[in-house]
């Protein structure tokens, strides 16, 4: 097991057990960390999502091993 899967496997035990949700893609707002997959008519189809909160435009195409820190960061305040 790598590092990568260690951290998806900890990310998905601080979430409930819900590691599923995590591969497929929670999202957060680059600017002010809200969480993008709650807000109205989210979609990663265009690649580029703007927080209905703060107005910033998100990269969400898809996610990079990086994305996954961020993640733990935002989960842990």
């Amino acid at each position: 097991m790598g590092i990568f899967d260690s951290v998806v496997d900890l990310l998905g035990a601080l979430n409930g057990g819900n590691e599923d949700a995590i591969n497929e893609g929670e999202w957060f707002c680059e600017h002010c960390k809200a969480r993008l997959n709650d807000q109205a008519n989210f979609t990663t189809s265009s690649g580029h999502w703007v927080c209905t909160e703060c107005g910033y435009g998100n990269d969400v195409s898809e996610p990079e091993e990086n994305d996954v820190m961020s993640m733990l960061g935002n989960m842990l305040g």
